[in-house]
C-alpha cells in the first residue's frame, strides 16, 4: 500500500486539534491528560511505538478526556499499534475513534484511510474499499486512497475501473509516490492488451525513479514473448537425465518465476539453477482468502538453519514470537507466491527500555540487490519490507 506522505502533518494537526478541543469543551480535561496526549504523539513521531501505546493506555483509562480527546487518543493508539503489526487492535481503536463522531474532518479521513489499510492486511477487501471511499468523500484530493482503491479493482479484474482510479490518484499524488500509480496503471493497461500505454506508464515511473525495480522488470518483459501458463502448470524438456527442467509458476497476480532445475540422476541430490524473475502481466495486491483461512494453513515454522547469504528482508517486528509466526503464515498467503519456498526465521531482539521484539525475516542472499528486488516484488502486493544492514 501507498502511505500518505502527509502523515506527519496530519499527526501534528491531530495533536493540536485535540488540545483545542480539550480546552474549549464544556467538560475540561486535566492538564496531565493533555501532556500524555502530546507525549504519545511525540513518541509516534520518534518511532517509539510501544511507549506511545503505554501513554495512550494511561490517558484512555484515566477518564480525564472528553469525547474529542478520547477519539484522538484512540486514533493515535491505532497508529502505534499498526506500526507494530497489531492489526486487529489497530482496527478496534480506529473504529472507536470513528464511531464517536468527534474527530476533526481531516483526521477522520486519515482514520478511515488507516483502517482501510488494516482491513486490507486482514484480507477484508470490501471493508477496505468502504473505508477508502469514505476517505475520498471527506477529502477528495486524497490520492493515496484512490491508488489503493485501484489496487482492489485490479485484483478483481476490473481493469477499466482500476485505470480510472490510478488516473485519479495521479491527479493528486506528488513526488516519488507517483511511480507506484504509474506502475499500477501500466499493469492494468497491459492486462487490457494496450502495450503502448503500459510502456508509457512504466517509462513514466522510471523517469521518477530510475532504479524502480518493478517498472524495470515490466518494461524489459513487455516485448519479450513468454508463455502464460496456468497457476502451477509445468513445462519440461523431454530428454534424458541431466536435461534442464523448466518450471514456470504464474501467480494470480501475473508475476512469473522461472526456476531451472535439473533431472536427478539416481542417488544424487538435485541442483538448483538460477531463478530469474519477470512480471509480464497484471499483479493484484493483497489476499484472496481471509485471515482465518490463512492461519489454519500448514506453513513451515521458522527455520533455525543459517541463511546461505548475509542479506535478508525484514517483514515486521512483533511483541511475541507466536504473533510473528502467525504473521508469516498470513504473509505467505498474501504474497501470491512471492514468498513461496523462501526460508524465514524469527529473531529475538532485546531493545532495552523499548522491550523485546521478535523480528520476522526471510531469505538469505549473497547480494544485497537480490534482497531489495524481493522487497520491490512484495511491495506490489502491499507487503512492506526492509533490508537490514
Amino acid at each position: 500500500m501507498i502511505a500518505n506522505r502527509r502523515s506527519k502533518g496530519i499527526l501534528h494537526y491531530a495533536a493540536m486539534a485535540a488540545v483545542a478541543a480539550l480546552l474549549i469543551s464544556a467538560v475540561p480535561a486535566r492538564a496531565d491528560a493533555i501532556d500524555d496526549l502530546h507525549g504519545g504523539a511525540q513518541a509516534i513521531e520518534q518511532g517509539q511505538y510501544a511507549q506511545a501505546i503505554s501513554l495512550f493506555d494511561k490517558v484512555i483509562s484515566s477518564g480525564a478526556l472528553n469525547e474529542h480527546g478520547l477519539a484522538l487518543a484512540h486514533h493515535h493508539r491505532g497508529i502505534a499499534e499498526q506500526k507494530l503489526g497489531q492489526t486487529a487492535a489497530a482496527i478496534g481503536d480506529y473504529s472507536k475513534a470513528i464511531s464517536g463522531n468527534a474527530l476533526p474532518e481531516a483526521v477522520l479521513a486519515r482514520a478511515h484511510y488507516n483502517r482501510g489499510i488494516a482491513y486490507s492486511q486482514q484480507g477484508e477487501d470490501a471493508k477496505a474499499e468502504a473505508d477508502y471511499r469514505a476517505t475520498v468523500k471527506l477529502v477528495p484530493s486524497y490520492g493515496a486512497a484512490y491508488h489503493n482503491l485501484a489496487n482492489i479493482e485490479r485484483r478483481r479484474g476490473n481493469q477499466k475501473a482500476a485505470i480510472a482510479d490510478y488516473s485519479k490518484a495521479l491527479e493528486y499524488m506528488s513526488g516519488d509516490a507517483r511511480k507506484y500509480a504509474f506502475h499500477g496503471r501500466g499493469l492494468s493497461y497491459e492486462a487490457e492488451g494496450d502495450k503502448s500505454k503500459a510502456k508509457a506508464d512504466y517509462e513514466a515511473a522510471l523517469r521518477i525513479d530510475g532504479n524502480f525495480a518493478p517498472a524495470k522488470t515490466e518494461l524489459a518483459a513487455l516485448d519479450r514473448p513468454q508463455p502464460k501458463p496456468l497457476i502451477g502448470s509445468d513445462t519440461a524438456t523431454n530428454g534424458k537425465e541431466g536435461k534442464a527442467k523448466v518450471i514456470r509458476v504464474a501467480s494470480a497476480s501475473g508475476w512469473e518465476t522461472t526456476a531451472v532445475r535439473y533431472a536427478n540422476p539416481a542417488g544424487n541430490k538435485p541442483k538448483a539453477g538460477p531463478v530469474p524473475t519477470s512480471n509480464a502481466a497484471v499483479q493484484s495486491p493483497e489476499r484472496q482468502v481471509n485471515i482465518g483461512d490463512a492461519a489454519n494453513r500448514p506453513v513451515p515454522e521458522a527455520s533455525t538453519a543459517p541463511a546461505p547469504g548475509p542479506y535478508q528482508v525484514q517483514l515486521g517486528a512483533y511483541r511475541d514470537e507466536e504473533t510473528a509466526k502467525v504473521a508469516w503464515r498470513n504473509l505467505v498467503t498474501r504474497s501470491q507466491g512471492r514468498l513461496s519456498g523462501i526460508e524465514h526465521r524469527v529473531v529475538r531482539a532485546d531493545l532495552g527500555e523499548r522491550g523485546i521484539f521478535y523480528r520476522l525475516r526471510a531469505g538469505g542472499y549473497a547480494e544485497e540487490s537480490v534482497a531489495h528486488r524481493l522487497c520491490a516484488r512484495l511491495s506490489t502486493v502491499g507487503i512492506e519490507c526492509v533490508v537490514p544492514r
